[in-house]
């Protein structure tokens, strides 16, 4: 007998679902169950919402077992969003999954699995990136992954980018940072230059990258920024100042400027306030516990974003054995 539940089954509702994603730490085990129920679903929709909530709600040995079974689902829509999943958590039984959807028949499945891989420091995505720069969707997002990665299979690419009169604004920023980090001037002078004008595309590609591109230059490109109020990327910029503090180890005073940036959006503007919230806490987990526990009973997105980032903390805690951010 199947043990699949019904096609005829109601629609998922998303909102319960992403409520499902931040419940209370007591209440977790109920949503996992829920999790478990969604996973043996007929409905591929409804398997690929089980990959969602088993990431968010998973000890590290229960997800990353159900969430390899998901990732290897005759439904691509489920195999992504399980990819998606794995990708996000912190448990280190995600790096083998990842690297077995590499081989994956989709593009945006290998792609994704590449993607978590860098993320994690994890260099066994790199030759696909190199292939996936043949693929025009696929081009932009394996240039920044090339470029965190630091692979000279990039150079040869950023010098034809950065040299060719119609390369598109965004693939060549990417191109600059590769070059300015070897010590073209010209390419520093470039990334500078668009840093600077407001209304350059790019500019918030660069602004995220440019600290971890140019630890040495980066900073200073973005203080200006980071201090000007009007200016819509400052949040940006704090961010990424923010990270690179993190990263040296220097106390630059960011965060606190961080934080009042957050007070300032979290009324009028939730959504962008939630991602401020998320931000700090991926730079920092255990200082940003403070906030994520004042925001807990705010309403709408930045709510929501506090009790899913307070559960998310209450596992990395229980299973803190498995936590493996970078392997690098």
């Amino acid at each position: 007998m199947s043990t699949a539940l019904p096609v005829t089954a109601p629609p998922l509702d998303e909102t319960a679902l992403e409520a499902l994603c931040g419940v209370a730490p007591d209440d977790r085990v109920g949503a996992w169950q829920r999790a478990q129920e969604l996973a043996i679903d007929a409905a591929a929709p409804r398997r690929a919402a089980a990959a969602r909530l088993a990431g968010a709600t998973g000890r590290a040995e229960e997800a990353t077992e159900l969430l390899g079974r998901l990732s290897d689902d005759v439904d691509v829509g489920v195999r992504l969003a399980a990819t998606v999943a794995l990708a996000r958590t912190p448990w280190r039984g995600r790096l083998p999954l990842l690297a077995t959807r590499l081989d994956d028949g989709d593009w945006g499945v290998a792609f994704t699995a590449a993607q978590g891989l860098c993320a994690a420091g994890d260099r066994r995505g790199e030759p696909l990136l190199v292939d996936c720069l043949q693929h025009k969707p696929l081009r932009l997002g394996a240039l920044e992954l090339l470029l965190e990665l630091g692979a000279p299979a990039l150079l040869p690419v950023a010098e034809r980018l950065f040299s060719g009169w119609f390369s598109p604004p965004f693939e060549k920023a990417v191109a600059a940072l590769a070059l300015a980090r070897r010590g073209d001037a010209a390419a520093l002078t470039h990334v500078r230059s668009r840093i600077a004008q407001r209304r350059a595309e790019e500019r918030p590609l660069l602004l995220v990258q440019v600290c971890r591109a140019l630890p040495s230059d980066g900073p200073a490109m973005l203080e200006p920024i980071a201090r000007d109020t009007a200016d819509y990327l400052r949040e940006s910029a704090l961010l990424a100042l923010t990270r690179h503090d993190h990263a040296t180890g220097v106390e630059g005073g960011h965060w606190s400027r961080l934080q009042a940036a957050l007070a300032e959006r979290a009324e009028d503007e939730p959504a962008t306030a939630a991602e401020l919230l998320g931000g700090m806490a991926e730079i920092d987990p255990v200082r940003a516990q403070l906030l994520i526990t004042h925001y807990l009973d705010f309403p709408g997105e930045l709510g929501l974003a506090a009790r899913q980032l307070r559960l998310s903390a209450h596992l990395r805690e229980l299973c803190a054995s498995e936590v493996m951010d970078r392997c690098d």
